[in-house]
């Protein structure tokens, strides 16, 4: 995928067709379907619901535009503006570390460095890819000048400041009365046995903690990560996830959560005093 791809992306959800985005852009029809549908095929989810030549915007697609796509151009478009901003030539190498496990941020950040190392050809970049506590360890050594993490260090050794926010996702038994649905309310799931899984605990019990609407004594956390079928099989209706996920939880639908519930995601950290002093252009 490529950062026009994603600016084609926006303008038809802007537009509501693929036509008008066309028109606007000065663009070809061909060109902007080719460009979406490399798009859905590469995240393998629909960004659009079609109907006829009108386009609404799936509930992934809605993620994808709120928290990926407009974060991400508006860091393009600083990058753009980067000759303007910057008044001392950048060299040197950055030592960058990355989360393990692939999200929407991750792909994002990765372009925006394509795009800065553009500009700045003789900026080198080391990225190493591990666990958010390697990452900590090496930021307090310096063996990092700057890290991306999905949860706060809460270490006022560190300056911080967050990319984004995320929002939490459903997924309901395929079988269930919300199978047809897109949306759930948050009143419905007062009363419904939930699942969360190890890996996005943290993050979904705080926000059920601070949450009048769900029943903390029908959530069941699983100590592991077990598949989809597994979790529905224990009673589970539900399954909360942060993250929509590469690949469907088998024998499940996506819907969104009606209120949204969201949480603080997408933070970058750096050692005070900044041992390089062009980090915070990220």
């Amino acid at each position: 995928m490529f950062i026009q791809d994603w600016i084609y992306f926006e303008k038809v959800a802007r537009c509501g067709s693929i036509s008008s985005a066309a028109e606007e852009l000065y663009r070809t029809y061909q060109g902007i379907h080719k460009s979406i549908s490399r798009l859905e095929s590469e995240l393998g989810h629909e960004l659009f619901m079609r109907d006829g030549n009108t386009l609404t915007l799936t509930p992934f697609g809605k993620y994808m535009l709120e928290h990926m796509v407009v974060p991400l151009l508006d860091y393009w478009a600083e990058i753009n503006r980067g000759g303007e901003n910057f008044e001392e030539y950048r060299s040197g190498i950055l030592n960058i570390g990355l989360f393990e496990r692939p999200s929407a941020l991750c792909s994002g950040i990765l372009l925006v460095i394509e795009k800065y190392q553009a500009l700045h050809p003789d900026v080198q970049f080391n990225i190493v890819t591990q666990s958010p506590s390697h990452n900590y360890k090496k930021l307090l050594s310096e063996e990092l000048d700057l890290a991306f993490c999905v949860s706060p260090f809460f270490d006022d050794r560190f300056a911080s400041a967050v990319t984004m926010d995320a929002q939490v996702f459903c997924y309901a038994k395929d079988d269930s009365a919300f199978a047809s649905r897109s949306s759930i309310s948050l009143k419905e799931l007062k009363d419904i046995p939930i699942g969360v899984l190890k890996r996005s605990a943290a993050s979904i019990k705080a926000i059920i903690d601070n949450s009048s609407e769900i029943n903390p004594e029908n959530v069941v956390y699983f100590n592991s990560d077990l598949s989809a079928q597994t979790i529905f099989a224990s009673g589970s209706i539900v399954i909360l996830s942060p993250l929509v996920q590469s690949e469907p939880l088998a024998n499940s639908v996506l819907l969104t959560l009606d209120p949204p519930l969201r949480y603080r995601t997408g933070f970058y950290y750096i050692k005070k005093p900044s041992p390089k002093n062009f980090c915070w252009t990220f």
